[in-house]
Formats: C-alpha cells, sequence, structure tokens
C-alpha cells in the first residue's frame, strides 16, 4: 500500500476513546498526546463506555450534525478537526471510521480491545511506540470499506457460526490448545441452523445452505487468520463458506485457521469479488467487525472499494 502525507494547517486530533474496551488504559492515551504536544498540534478525548456515546458527541465536534450542539469554545479555539483515533477494540474502530469517512478524515488506531482484528491485519508493527508515531507523522493509506445494510464493514461481516462462536468467547480468552479450540467449535456447530441463500458475487449465482459465511475485507476475523489472501486496497472482498460441511468438519477447520495450516478446497470455499448481493438476511445476528447486530434489511448489496478510509499505520 502507497503512503501518503496529510498535509496542511496544524494538527487537532479528535481521539475516541472505549472505557470499557477490554485492555482499556489511560496511559497510552497520554502518551500519543504527549507526542501531539511535542509536534506543536492540538488534541480533544472523548470518553464513553458504549459507541453510541462516542459517535453522536464526536459528529457534534466534526460538525457532521445539520443541529448540532455547540462545541465549547475551548474545544473551537483549537480549530477543525484534522484526523481521528480510535482507542479501544474493533467496535471502536467502527464507529471511528463511520466518523472518519463521514468527514472525510484520515483515522488512526491505539489498539485495546482483546483481539484488534482490525489492527492486526493492517498495523503489523503491533507496537504502542509505532503506532503513535504513525498517528503523529501524518501519513496515510487509503483502504476499502463496504456497506452492510445501515453498518459500516471495515474488516468482516459473518453470519451463522462466527456470530456464535463471538457470543461463546466474550469476555473469555480462547482456548490455549488448538484441539480444544477445535471441540468447541464443532460443539456450537452442531446448534447453528442452516438457511437456503441465494449468494451473488460479481456475474456468479449459487444456492448454499452454510453453517459457516463470512464476508471479509480484511484477514483477520475473532483473532484467527480466516482470509490469507485480503488485501487492504484490492476493491476485492473474500467469501468464505462451506459447503455440506458436518459440525465435526467445522471444528477441524478453525483448528486448522486456529494453527495458520488450512487449505481452502472442496469443504470450505474461498471467493473473491467487488459486488456481493446475500439474499434472506432480515432479523439474523451477524458479526460486524466485532459487534453482534441484527440485520433489519432482507437484501444487501455490498461494494467494495466503492468507499475508501484513510488509516494512519
Amino acid at each position: 500500500m502507497r503512503q501518503r502525507q496529510q498535509k496542511g494547517p496544524r494538527s487537532h486530533y479528535l481521539i475516541l476513546a472505549n472505557t470499557a474496551a477490554a485492555e482499556y488504559s489511560e496511559r497510552p492515551i497520554r502518551r500519543l498526546t504527549g507526542a501531539i504536544r511535542r509536534r506543536n498540534g492540538f488534541y480533544t478525548v472523548i470518553d464513553s463506555d458504549h459507541g453510541a456515546g462516542l459517535y453522536d458527541r464526536a459528529r457534534d465536534i466534526c460538525r457532521l450534525n445539520r443541529r448540532s450542539r455547540s462545541v465549547s469554545p475551548h474545544v473551537a479555539r483549537r480549530g477543525p478537526v484534522t484526523a481521528v483515533v480510535a482507542a479501544g477494540g474493533d467496535g471502536t474502530v467502527n464507529v471511528t471510521a463511520s466518523i472518519a469517512a463521514a468527514a472525510n478524515l484520515p483515522m488512526g488506531i491505539l489498539p485495546m480491545g482483546r483481539m484488534n482484528n482490525i489492527a492486526r491485519s493492517l498495523c503489523r508493527h503491533g507496537e504502542l511506540r509505532n503506532a503513535i508515531d504513525a498517528i503523529v507523522n501524518r501519513k496515510y493509506r487509503a483502504i476499502d470499506v463496504a456497506s452492510f445494510g445501515k453498518h459500516l464493514v471495515v474488516g468482516s461481516v459473518s453470519l451463522g457460526l462466527l456470530p456464535h462462536l463471538a457470543e461463546q468467547l466474550r469476555g473469555e480468552k480462547p482456548p490455549r490448545f488448538a484441539f480444544r479450540f477445535g471441540a468447541m467449535v464443532a460443539h456450537l456447530a452442531e446448534h447453528v441452523e442452516t438457511q437456503t441463500r441465494v449468494i451473488k458475487l460479481d456475474a456468479f449465482q449459487f444456492d448454499i445452505a452454510p453453517r459457516l459465511f463470512s464476508i471479509n475485507l480484511l484477514p483477520y476475523t475473532l483473532g484467527l487468520k480466516m482470509s490469507p489472501a485480503s488485501q487492504p486496497d484490492d476493491h476485492q472482498a473474500e467469501i468464505i463458506f462451506d459447503v455440506d460441511c458436518s459440525a465435526r468438519d467445522l471444528g477441524q477447520y478453525l483448528r486448522d485457521v486456529y494453527k495458520n495450516r488450512f487449505l481452502y478446497g472442496a469443504g470450505v470455499r474461498l471467493y473473491r469479488g467487488a459486488v456481493i448481493n446475500i439474499g434472506a438476511v432480515a432479523k439474523q445476528v451477524c458479526l460486524i467487525d466485532g459487534e453482534l447486530v441484527e440485520v433489519q434489511e432482507d437484501m444487501i448489496e455490498m461494494h467494495i472499494g466503492q468507499t475508501q478510509l484513510k488509516v494512519f499505520c
């Protein structure tokens, strides 16, 4: 991915901190704000224990709401926001990305979640110092994002088995050993109801009734490198689904993914495309960037690469 340098006036970072994030700490935020001050920049920190509180306040400060509440004079003196930063897990990154995309601003990530799938996919360094340097140096890369109904997708969206697995792992660490992880997945897969769906990928249409269905724009989902083929800026997404797999087969599949040994083939398949249509999804619970969401629309159409997001990384 080609880096670009953000130009313009003195920087003003809006930092969205989720105090309920699994690994939340004020120390990384203090280190970032200190680095911003040393670069003669400005910052505004807002915090909340849920994404909705961050979203509404951030939209006001970025002046995205038509009827915005007045911004405090102290914040207004810092000038317009030039970048937003997510301090939290994947859900916080998703909320921050929605603000950044609407305001056409670059986004930085201070990973504080338990799995940090988006940060792991984009920011390979993994060190806090490097993450802070990427933000204050203002060098960004454009990545693909897409809409899933009314929701923005940065990393992945899944139906069936993976939302069940996310619920099982909520607040817990995955089993240490791959065979125990596979056994847990197999048990969950037995309780996943299948439903025939019409899927159209570009010009190719097919009917499937999978237990597992995932659309990946980035490689990692639930801490697993589900889609090694995913690239952030190739205007393509990877769809992953099983074909007549038993619960035991799916346990074996995710056990091999857990060990980074799985090769996609006949049982679990991976296809790539730019336009994805999915039918019969109304009232289904899906996993979008680590958050469980109930789908309201019956038909979903995703266009990959139609919208891009600028990310400091």
